[in-house]
């Protein structure tokens, strides 16, 4: 069963992003009000998405990888 999110839960990734003159990993957060956060790390500008429209997203990218591929064939 899963449990509801109370507090903001943050993560590092091994994904890195080249930005202002390093590779910087990609912090990942999940806020309490329903979005995602991302922030490259030794920065404090953060981007919030709506947890919904991410997963809009994730299904459109999917459904487009599948096209391609079958595309491909």
């Amino acid at each position: 069963m899963a449990q509801r999110l109370n507090k903001r839960i943050d993560r590092e990734t091994t994904v890195t992003v080249f930005s202002r003159g390093q590779y910087r990993p990609i912090i990942v957060s999940l806020n309490p009000n329903n979005t995602l956060g991302l922030r490259l790390k030794g920065t404090r500008q953060r981007f919030d998405l709506p947890l919904d429209s991410c997963y809009d997203l994730a299904v459109k990218a999917s459904l487009f990888e599948a096209r391609h591929v079958k595309r491909r064939k």
